[in-house]
């Protein structure tokens, strides 16, 4: 199998890299072995499959792993954020330096791209979840308007339970909003609603 696989890919990409577990970096090794051209991407601040035996403390595992013997696997950073201004990244530095800290990898905060903006950070602290909505919804309407020439917004969240009230203050304010990805989909009212009737003729 390994013979297999090595004929058909000359190098290797492991993209997410802080996702993968003990077991899956010795099976990629076993495949590919030491010197193999194969290189990982991993973020040790997005380690958060825990759950699943995922670590980013196996980036040292790879270059054990995949070093030629004797040698060095060399690690790049990638530090430059090509997609947010200045003052965002200096937010998300200060939150995540815990984590840099708290790691045995090392990692080089986020640096802005050439050119960057200023940018600003705006924060808000509600009793409720409806309340968050409201004001999320109230945020977004204030700075987008149909004929704004293609301007779009994306609200990340918690927790999936948030995907309803979030895009109902969102729809109400007269903002259009969708929800990526199928978790989201089978939270609409009209889904619940199509499930529902469905099981309850399948039963």
């Amino acid at each position: 199998i390994g013979e297999s696989f090595r004929a058909r890919h000359k190098a290797v990409l492991l993209d997410e890299f802080q996702d993968t577990s003990v077991a899956q970096l010795g099976l990629m090794a076993d495949i590919f072995g030491r010197g193999y051209a194969v290189t990982a991407v991993v973020d040790p601040n997005q380690a958060i499959y825990s759950w699943t035996g995922a670590s980013a403390d196996s980036l040292d595992g790879f270059r054990e792993a995949f070093s030629d013997l004797g040698g060095e696997v060399p690690v790049y950073s990638l530090a430059t954020s090509w997609r947010n201004d200045s003052t965002i990244l200096d937010a998300a530095n200060t939150l995540s330096r815990p984590l840099r800290e708290a790691s045995r990898v090392h990692v080089e905060p986020l640096t802005e791209r050439p050119g960057a903006g200023t940018g600003s950070v705006t924060g808000i602290v509600t009793a409720t979840e409806a309340q968050e909505a409201q004001e999320i919804a109230s945020w977004i309407t204030q700075r987008w308007s149909p004929t704004a020439g293609g301007l779009t917004a994306a609200v990340l969240l918690r927790t999936r339970r948030q995907f309803t009230p979030i895009v109902q203050a969102l729809r109400d304010a007269g903002v259009p909003a969708e929800v990526v990805g199928l978790s989201g989909l089978l939270r609409a009212p009209e889904i619940v609603d199509l499930r529902s009737a469905l099981t309850v003729a399948h039963d």
